[in-house]
C-alpha cells in the first residue's frame, strides 16, 4: 500500500481502503499511526510522508514518555533511598549486627553482595586475583559497576599483571575507567575480598574443587579496618591499568621476576600458574623461556641456579639474551 502511494504520489482514500480487505485493515491503521500516509487537504486521498520525516513525528511523543519515566524513576529511587539510613540504623539497634557472617549458598552471597553494592554510598575496592575474569560475569560486573560510578561512587580494583592480556578484562576496564573507575595491576598474590564504604568487607572462601566458594561477610571496625589497610599498601605498589595499551615490558619483567622466586622456593608448574593468575600452560612457557635463558637442562636445575646465583631477588638477567 505504501510503494502504490509512492509510486503514484497520492492514493485515493476509498481506493486504498478496498486495498486494505477486511483482514488487513490494520494495514491502512497502521500506515496511518506511523505517519507514513497522512490525508491531503481535500482528506479524500493519501499522501505518502518520507519515511525520515516520519520517524521523528513518531518518536517525539515516544522520547517524550521515556523522559517523564526517567524522571519518575529518579524521583522514585530518591524517595527510597532516603529511607535506607533510617531502616539500617533501627535494623543494627533492634537485630544487632554479628561481626562476622559466613555464607555457603552462592545464591545467598550474591543477593547479599547486590544489596551492598545498592546501600553502597561513598566507596567500592576490591581485589580480584586470577588474571582475566570471565567474560559472561564480567557483563554483570560491568552493569553494577557503571550504575555505582553514576552515583558518585568511588570505584578502585586491583588485579593481577596477567589480567592484562585479557580482552574481556580490557573491555571492563575501559568502559569502568572512561567514567572515573580507578584500576591497578600487580604482580603479587592476593586474595579476593571486596570493601563497602569501609564498613562491610566480604572475603571469599577457599575453592574446593569446582564448587562455587561462599563468602564471609566481616563488619567488625578493626578487622575492616585492617583488610582496607591491605587494600591501600598493596595499591600504593600496584600500576594503572591503562586499557589502551599493549602489556608493557615492566610487567612482563615483573611477572617473571615472581616467577624465578617460585621457582627458586620449589613450587611445583600448576602452584606457580595459580599464584600468578594464568594458566599452567602458559606458565610453562615462561619457565621454559627462563631455563634456556639460565642454560638449564631440567627445571629442578633451573631453580637450583635461580637460588645459587640470587637471582630469585633481583631483575631477570639480560646480559644473554637481550631486553626482556
Amino acid at each position: 500500500m505504501y510503494t502504490a502511494a509512492v509510486h503514484r504520489g497520492a492514493l485515493p482514500l476509498a481506493e486504498a481502503r478496498a486495498l486494505a480487505s477486511t483482514e488487513h485493515d490494520q494495514v491502512l491503521d497502521r500506515l496511518l499511526s506511523l505517519r507514513l500516509l497522512t490525508l491531503n487537504w481535500a482528506g479524500d486521498a493519501l499522501i505518502p510522508t518520507d519515511p525520515e520525516v516520519a520517524e521523528a513525528l513518531s518518536s517525539v511523543p515516544l522520547e517524550r514518555e521515556i523522559r517523564r519515566r526517567q524522571q519518575e524513576l529518579s524521583e522514585l529511587q530518591t524517595q527510597l533511598r532516603s529511607l535506607m539510613p533510617l531502616y539500617r540504623e533501627h535494623r543494627r539497634r533492634s537485630h544487632g549486627s554479628p561481626p562476622l557472617t559466613c555464607l555457603d549458598d552462592p545464591v545467598e552471597v550474591r543477593n547479599e553482595l547486590a544489596l551492598l553494592m545498592r546501600e553502597c554510598s561513598t566507596e567500592f575496592v576490591s581485589m580480584q586475583p586470577g588474571g582475566g575474569r570471565d567474560p559472561q560475569t564480567l557483563r554483570g560486573v560491568t552493569e553494577e559497576s557503571l550504575e555505582m560510578l553514576s552515583r558518585g561512587i568511588r570505584l578502585r580494583g586491583i588485579y593481577q599483571h596477567t589480567a592484562r592480556s585479557s580482552l574481556a578484562t580490557r573491555s571492563y576496564v575501559h568502559q569502568v575507567t572512561e567514567k572515573g573507575a580507578e584500576i591497578r595491576t600487580t604482580v603479587e598474590t592476593f586474595e579476593r575480598m571486596m570493601i563497602f564504604d569501609r564498613e562491610t568487607a566480604v572475603v571469599a572462601k577457599r575453592r574446593v574443587a569446582d564448587e562455587v566458594p561462599g563468602a564471609a561477610f566481616i563488619t567488625d571496625p578493626v578487622m575492616v579496618d585492617f583488610l582496607y589497610r591491605i587494600f591501600e599498601n598493596l595499591w600504593q605498589s600496584a600500576r594503572p591499568f591503562e586499557a589502551s595499551m599493549v602489556e608493557t615490558q615492566t610487567t612482563t619483567e615483573e611477572l617473571r621476576r615472581r616467577i624465578l622466586q617460585l621457582m627458586a622456593d620449589g613450587l611445583k608448574d600448576e602452584a606457580i600458574a595459580k599464584r600468578m593468575g594464568m594458566s599452567t600452560r602458559t606458565c610453562r612457557r615462561y619457565i621454559k623461556e627462563i631455563t634456556d635463558e639460565l642454560g638449564a637442562t631440567s627445571r629442578f636445575q633451573a631453580g637450583y641456579l635461580v637460588a645459587q646465583q640470587g637471582l630469585n631477588g633481583g631483575p631477570v638477567p639480560a646480559s644473554e639474551t637481550g631486553d626482556i
